[in-house]
């Protein structure tokens, strides 16, 4: 007798996951896949390690965001500030030379903190809009983690 295995897959994975459904269009992205296969989509890619996060308030109500990744076995630290995390990290990936733009933006609470939800675009790597996501346990380090990780998806060919 042989007895297979499969892994069953989800209209939501996030939803099996944490009990929240995903943003509407994201869930029709990731319909059909696993946990697994969902977070290694739309994560930060293996190749970018994300070092060091802080966000710190700054006079006037801005705040400064440093990060610390390496990329392709390349170390870089880059400072961006802003009115928030996302424009803070906006500014510092737009002075690494990444134009990202965040045109949707997702967050909710569960269990392990914040996950984000980002859909974002790139002028000049590519026009196509991709999603990424983050979890972490605030809110602005996650939305922080999900802008990095989709301007390190800008730098690979889209998904199916």
């Amino acid at each position: 007798m042989t007895i297979t295995v499969t892994e069953l897959t989800s209209t939501d994975p996030f939803a099996d996951r944490f009990g929240e459904s995903l943003p509407c269009g994201l869930r029709q992205s990731a319909r059909g896949l696993t946990w697994p296969a969902f977070r290694d989509a739309y994560s930060l890619p293996a190749d970018v390690t994300l070092e060091s996060l802080t966000c710190r308030p700054r006079p006037g109500g801005a705040v400064e965001v440093t990060v610390t990744l390496t990329a392709d076995g390349a170390r870089t630290t880059a400072t961006g500030r802003g009115t928030g995390p996302i424009s803070a990290a906006t500014d510092l990936l737009y002075q690494s030379g990444l134009d990202v733009e965040a045109v949707e933006f997702h967050q909710i609470h569960i269990a392990e903190g914040v996950a984000t939800f980002i859909r974002s675009v790139s002028a000049t790597r590519d026009t196509a809009a991709r999603w990424s996501f983050a979890i972490a346990p605030d809110p602005g380090q996650s939305a922080v983690r999900a802008l990095v990780a989709g301007a390190a998806m800008h730098r690979r060919p889209a998904h199916a």
